[in-house]
């Protein structure tokens, strides 16, 4: 057995490992435990939780609930809120989190009722009863954006189609060459076997396992590896939980795959030198390994560079949506009401009540909002009105948009930095729309304090300002040119705090969940309170799915690098065996080296531009990219072939 073949075996294992541990780990994030369906509701259409835990227990059912939150010493924990009985899965509420992945940072709880229905949902039990679930959930009323069966065999699928799966197809291409090199070496041995009367198929099997026996060795290892790394960081994992069975079905899959392609080139070297005469001359199909070498290295490249670009592209996508979720996490404290559709009546009756609640809220400084108005006629009174944001003022300090010194008036409008305006008609506008305000605050059974021209100032924005709203629409083009109008929370009336509540624009600054509820139900408002949102905890869920997707996306990098240093090392080995007497007469008449190693170097660049009509038609060229796969293929081909030039020398004399 050639040392090249234990190499490439042992580079594949610790590809399939890394690869197929990461990805394993990453669906058990994803999908805690395994569940049979996952769901994501985008429109409830006015039904209530209590539908949804209601068909999933009928159905017998779990529904189950993945967030993030701040567990108290600078990083973030998980938190499952399951709603029904986990018989047999094992996952409890206030129990150790039994699988891989986030075993001691992982918290299962009871959900609420005040749990907002919409978004993802994970549904736990039988395929059979969670698709059912799925239907009727749809037959009620709920919109659903996604409907996705979760099993391993769609997960395992899903993998090979995967970016990370084109680098390990590459790492299996270095196996099958390096199997075929490693058999031609044994040409001796196998003409000896023959000449004891050895059929050619009992020759091949012999061969094949021997050569299967170490790489299995090899899987063996690098799963009781995964094993142990699960036993030290996961103390509460079980090696055949959701992400062990991932793991296994993966290196078997990925196995079965490497020992097709050994059998294969096994077979292959052996068809064509049968002669019994010319392998005990040692002749080996070394064209054939070229060229299977010049395959695999094309393969190689455009694999890993189409990889590389995608990982690129990904990562920095992701790394401007994490930038942006930190900056909200900074301004984004506090909990989001979201209300009921309720009708006109049932309106009206809680309007003093919810009035109370605001009151209240604000003068203990708990009342946060930054919400954007489409058509605002504070600012604008044209029939096209310009958009604005309502701000509080300690949100507008958080922005930089006042100073912390400044004496506030009762309104302040900020308009643009470099803009000019009209600073009476801009009054006059502020005047007539705070008296729409009072008129629907005196419908309500609410009096608003009466203003005047000095109870209004303009400012201009300050420099280092920070404009953004809580509820932004996502296809709005900038706020650089929006006006600002900061007033008070008791200056407006129920209909407009409920329409900012409504869209976000709106939250609540309590220290728990429990306080603001706690609230409610003093106030007598939590009937009009469909869900409690956590804004932070919210964000901290994307931040940390984000994160999650950068982390895979350098993995996928390293992996491509890794697999690209393997076929690279292999081209130049097979091409050294290849020109062994030729070097070695050239070295002998004292050859410059940029003559003895020129042709390493044409066969790469060769190879490089082979790799991207490849690149073109599976869509993955760039030009960074392509440039730095080929420059790292160059080098380190160049560097294999010097490397190994003295060893040839020694080998050339005793076997010339």
């Amino acid at each position: 057995m050639h040392w090249t073949y234990k190499i490439a075996s042992i580079l594949a294992v610790a590809l399939i490992t890394l690869a197929a541990g990461f990805y394993a780990q990453n669906n058990e994030e994803t999908y805690p435990s395994g569940p049979s369906y996952d769901i994501g509701i985008s429109d409830a259409h006015g039904q209530p939780l209590s539908t949804l835990t209601g068909l999933a227990a009928t159905h017998h059912v779990v529904l189950a609930r993945v967030s993030y939150e701040p567990d108290g010493h600078g990083t973030n924990r998980r938190v499952i809120s399951i709603f029904g009985a986990l018989d047999g899965n094992g996952m409890h509420a206030n129990s150790p989190y039994p699988d891989y992945g986030f075993g001691p940072r992982t918290r299962v709880q009871r959900g609420d009722r005040f749990t907002d229905p919409l978004g993802r949902w994970l549904l736990y039990g039988s395929p059979r009863d969670t698709a059912s679930v799925a239907k009727s959930i749809r037959r009620q009323g709920f919109e659903l954006n996604r409907a996705t069966p979760i099993g391993i065999t769609q997960i395992t699928k899903q993998f090979f189609s995967n970016s990370i799966a084109q680098v390990i197809f590459a790492g299996l291409a270095v196996v099958f060459v390096s199997g075929a090199l490693s058999v031609s070496t044994a040409s001796r041995v196998c003409a000896i076997q023959a000449l004891h009367g050895m059929r050619t198929t009992g020759i091949i099997m012999r061969q094949f396992l021997r050569h299967a026996f170490f790489f299995i060795i090899c899987v063996c290892i690098g799963w009781m590896t995964w094993i142990s790394i699960g036993a030290i960081f996961w103390p509460f994992a079980s090696p055949l939980g959701f992400a062990g069975q991932v793991f296994l079905s993966i290196i078997i899959a990925t196995t079965c795959m490497a020992l097709v392609a050994l059998s294969l080139s096994i077979a292959l070297v052996r068809v064509l030198v049968p002669n019994a005469l010319k392998l005990i001359q040692g002749k080996r199909p070394l064209r054939f390994l070229m060229a299977s070498g010049c395959i695999m290295a094309i393969i190689v490249l455009a694999l890993s560079s189409a990889s590389l670009n995608v990982t690129n592209f990904k990562w920095r996508q992701s790394q401007t949506l994490k930038t942006t979720l930190e900056h909200q996490l900074s301004s984004n404290d506090g909990f989001q009401l979201q209300l009921w559709y309720s009708s006109d009546q049932n309106r009206a009756r809680s309007m003093p009540s919810w009035n109370d609640f605001v009151e209240q809220t604000s003068q203990s400084e708990h009342t946060r909002f930054a919400s954007f108005r489409l058509g605002c006629t504070w600012v604008d009174s044209s029939q096209d009105p310009q958009p604005c944001i309502l701000m509080d003022s300690r949100t507008a300090r958080l922005h930089h948009l006042i100073r912390n010194n400044t004496t506030l008036a009762r309104i302040s409008v900020i308009m643009p930095e470099n803009e000019q305006w009209n600073s009476e008609s801009i009054t006059n506008n502020v005047l007539r729309a705070y008296s729409f305000e009072q008129s629907l605050a005196a419908e309500e059974g609410k009096s608003l304090p009466a203003i005047n021209r000095t109870s209004i100032s303009i400012e201009s924005r300050p420099r280092d300002a920070v404009l953004s709203a809580f509820d932004t629409p996502s296809n709005t083009d900038g706020l650089s040119s929006v006006p600002v109008v900061v007033i008070d929370p008791s200056l407006l009336s129920g209909d407009t705090t409920t329409s900012m509540v409504s869209t976000g624009g709106m939250t609540f600054d309590y220290s728990s969940r429990h306080q603001l509820l706690e609230i409610l139900r003093e106030k007598g408002v939590d009937s009009l309170v469909a869900s409690v949102v956590n804004r932070h905890d919210e964000i901290q869920t994307r931040l940390a799915r984000t994160t999650q997707e950068m982390n895979y996306f350098s993995i996928t990098a390293c992996i491509s690098i890794t697999c690209l240093l393997g076929g690279a090392i292999m081209v130049a080995l097979t091409l050294c065996t290849l020109r062994r007497q030729i070097m070695f007469v050239e070295y002998m008449h004292g050859a410059p080296s940029y003559l003895r190693f020129q042709s390493i170097l044409f066969l790469a660049a060769a190879l490089c531009s082979a790799s991207l009509p490849i690149q073109l038609l599976i869509g993955g060229y760039n030009a960074v990219s392509t440039t730095s796969v080929s420059l790292l293929f160059i080098v380190v081909s160049l560097a294999t072939t010097v490397l190994y030039d003295s060893r040839l020398r020694a080998d050339s004399i005793k076997h010339p």
